[in-house]
């Protein structure tokens, strides 16, 4: 998912558009978190997560060490 969005070039229209419709909670922090990080896309005021809980940025890996308070998400 990282490599995707490094290597093209998102539509925020679009991207705003697909966010509305994923109802993954832990899909749809990750993809806000790393549309913020690399493209400066802001998809807060077109979704809403009210989730408490903190994700791993990497399902796969291990926990990660470093926290992001605001799509509460932790990460290596």
């Amino acid at each position: 998912m990282i490599e995707i969005i490094k290597n093209t070039k998102v539509q925020e229209k679009k991207m705003k558009e697909y966010a509305k419709r994923i109802k993954n909670i832990s899909l749809l922090k990750r993809l806000r978190y790393f549309l913020e990080e690399d493209k400066n896309i802001d998809l807060s005021d077109v979704v809403s997560i009210r989730d408490r809980n903190y994700i791993n940025l990497n399902p796969f890996g291990k926990l990660g060490k470093n926290i992001n308070k605001k799509w509460r998400i932790k990460y290596d």
